[in-house]
């Protein structure tokens, strides 16, 4: 994901939220997220008039994640399972592990597109 995360600004959105239910992630489809990536000391829900609901990746804290109010405008990035053998990412999208991710240079909030 080295040469991805060239791509990013300080902060891009990630599929993740706990809207649903508080402290529980799960990804924008709706299906639960198993592998987890925080920030020290996050998720910090620190108390605003938005809250702190989405999952943003920060570039000054190595691409860990970060819960963010929902209402910033971040870059945003999406994922797919990679082809099966030869593994092979669409043009545009960079592989990392077993999937393809593509970061879209619009920014949005994250309810605004994700």
């Amino acid at each position: 994901m080295d040469c991805a995360t060239k791509l990013f600004s300080p902060s891009v959105w990630i599929g993740l939220n706990d809207m649903k239910e508080e402290i529980i992630f799960a990804c924008a489809d709706g299906s639960e997220s198993k592998f987890t990536s925080w920030a020290q000391n996050e998720p910090n829900k620190q108390w605003s008039s938005a809250g702190e609901d989405c999952m943003e990746m920060r570039k000054v804290k190595d691409f860990r994640w970060n819960d963010k109010s929902c209402e910033q405008i971040r870059q945003f990035l999406c994922s797919t399972p990679a082809e099966a053998i030869p593994t092979v990412c669409e043009e545009g999208w960079y592989m990392f592990e077993l999937s393809c991710y593509k970061v879209n240079n619009d920014k949005v909030t994250w309810k605004g597109n994700l």
